[in-house]
């Protein structure tokens, strides 16, 4: 799935399959700021990757979803211009 990031502020996404996530775009502005929600459907078990529009830093250096059926991962992402891609800052997960 790619995303359009600059065309909104927030995502919410049921995960029905296992899913790679790029978030791409053009025209995004320095420090978009971009939330996404993602849920396990009633099977659970998907697995989510991140493309290579992400970069992780050294709190949040990488990220593995939840597979629990039903809960909710919550992603915040900031866009760097100088490095055309987002940053993952923030992680909550089993919601």
């Amino acid at each position: 799935m790619t995303l359009d990031s600059a065309n909104f502020d927030s995502i919410r996404i049921t995960l029905t399959g296992d899913l790679t996530l790029n978030m791409n775009g053009s025209g995004i502005a320095d420090g978009h700021k971009l939330i996404v929600e993602l849920k396990q459907d009633g099977t659970g078990s998907r697995i989510v990757t991140l493309g290579t529009g992400v970069m992780y830093g050294t709190d949040v250096a990488s990220f593995t979803a939840t597979t629990t059926v039903n809960k909710t991962d919550i992603l915040g992402f900031v866009y760097s211009f100088a490095d055309s891609k987002y940053k993952l800052v923030s992680v909550a997960k089993g919601y």
